[in-house]
């Protein structure tokens, strides 16, 4: 809430990147929670089926995979993944009193209907204790997006 008015954002706890250099840009001029870890994936798409993976390691591995239908789908309004995906502004903290506001712009996505997934995560050991509670909770939404190009509109300091 600010300026009288209710935004819808998204703030990032800690990105996984697997070069330096996203790293060091994302956290020194967007002052981001960037780390950089070994990381592989898996793209396997077929006719009526992908089946993809993402792995990270942080001391032990740790991954994400979902098989889905092969033919995306528009997000209707007031769907779970357009109220998941829909997200136009960010947000990150600079100072203690100090936030970083920045608009984000890009087309509706598509998305993919899962067949079945797999989380293979030690929540607590990639963000710390705060989300260990994760390790032994079932998931409310899983989905893939179709993402897409993005532009910044614009930006600001709040307090």
């Amino acid at each position: 809430f600010h300026e009288g008015k209710w935004k819808r954002g998204v703030v990032f706890i800690k990105e996984i990147v697997p070069l330096h250099g996203i790293t060091l840009i994302a956290n020194t001029v967007y002052r981001e929670h960037y780390v950089t870890h070994p990381m592989k994936h898996h793209w396997n798409i077929s006719q009526n089926e992908l089946a993809i993976s993402y792995k990270w390691k942080n001391k032990n591995w740790h991954s994400l995979a979902i098989s889905s239908h092969s033919r995306s789908i528009p997000m209707m309004r007031g769907s779970e993944e357009m109220f998941f995906t829909d997200q136009h502004w960010g947000y990150t903290r600079i100072h203690p009193d100090l936030t970083y506001e920045y608009e984000v712009a890009h087309p509706d996505w598509n998305y993919y209907e899962t067949k079945k997934f797999e989380i293979d995560v030690n929540f607590e050991m990639v963000y710390g204790r705060d989300f260990a509670f994760l390790n032994h909770q079932n998931p409310y939404s899983v989905f893939l997006a179709e993402g897409s190009k993005i532009s910044l509109k614009k930006s600001s300091i709040i307090r």
